[in-house]
């Protein structure tokens, strides 16, 4: 049995993120709706565009530290993987004889940094990632991955990266 090790590193990276923008978002709302600044002085001017951009923030680093912090097990014996997301606690489990395979990729951050991700197919679908930005032990993981088929490295482009993002096919056997 192989469990995820969490990157602390991603993970409250991804906190501050969050957090920035729920200050950002209240300042702008209080001073917006209230009158009063707390915390961050917005300008007058931009009160609506400042609850907007930090209503937009917090959904996009919120949908990503939902999506993405989960716990791994990887039940080697048992020819099982299951995904458990540390802050709502939910808990999918996928058999290795219902998937495909896996494919490996390189994803890129904001700054250029590259990290290594594995996606389970199934049904021509990516049905799960396991992240080397969210994993220190990835390599651990993938070792126990050792009972699915590899279907190979799958290079990503922006359209790619949308259909995964929409649950939409985009592994071609």
């Amino acid at each position: 049995m192989v469990r995820s090790k969490f990157w602390s590193f991603g993970f409250w990276l991804m906190m501050l993120f969050l957090l920035f923008f729920l200050v950002l978002f209240l300042s702008s709302c209080t001073q917006y709706y209230l009158g009063k600044s707390i915390l961050i002085k917005m300008s007058t001017k931009s009160g609506l565009v400042g609850i907007v951009l930090s209503l937009f923030g917090l959904i996009l680093f919120g949908s990503v530290l939902v999506s993405s912090a989960k716990i791994v097990i990887i039940d080697t014996i048992g020819g099982s993987i299951s995904f458990k997301n540390m802050l709502f606690r939910n808990e999918i489990v996928f058999a290795f004889d219902e998937l495909d395979g896996y494919v490996e990729t390189i994803q890129r951050d904001g700054n250029s940094n590259e990290y290594s991700v594995i996606y389970l197919v199934k049904e021509a679908k990516y049905v799960a990632k396991v992240s080397d930005f969210f994993c220190s032990n990835y390599n651990e993981l993938k070792q126990g991955l050792g009972g699915l088929k590899y279907l190979g490295i799958k290079k990503f482009n922006i359209i790619d990266s949308f259909k995964v993002l929409c649950g939409l096919s985009v592994y071609h056997k």
